[in-house]
């Protein structure tokens, strides 16, 4: 006999920022915007900061715990299928964070509240 155990995770107001960011393009704008190599890396600069972004937004861990802290949550309804709190590890989102710095983030904030105000059709 097969019992399924219950877990519980942590998801907070993820699924509405996820909502949100997904209704403006948000991880392919900053895909478009950063420089990166799309042959080897499995994780694109923008899930990776989109997951910094959520972070943030849901209580801020230092970027040294990320992993830790990602570990209590559903990391899948927050980023996306197939991913796991082990896919950001402080490497990896420090390196998002470097290829943000080199896009010129002004420009980048620019483009996504360009979106966001083409999406709402704000004048």
């Amino acid at each position: 006999m097969n019992i399924l155990t219950p877990t519980s995770r942590v998801v907070g107001a993820a699924p509405l920022f996820r909502h949100l960011a997904d209704d403006i393009g948000l991880v392919d704008l900053i895909n478009r915007l950063v420089s990166w190599d799309r042959d080897h890396c499995r994780i694109s600069p923008g899930e990776r900061l989109l997951a910094l972004v959520l972070d943030v937004l849901l209580g801020k861990s230092p970027r040294y715990r990320f992993t830790e802290r990602w570990a209590t949550t559903d990391v899948a309804i927050r980023i996306g299928a197939g991913r796991e709190a082990t896919d950001f590890s402080d490497d990896s989102l420090g390196r998002a964070l470097d290829k943000l710095a080199r896009a010129h983030p002004a420009r980048v904030l620019s483009a996504i509240a360009a979106q966001a105000y083409l999406r709402e059709e704000i004048t």
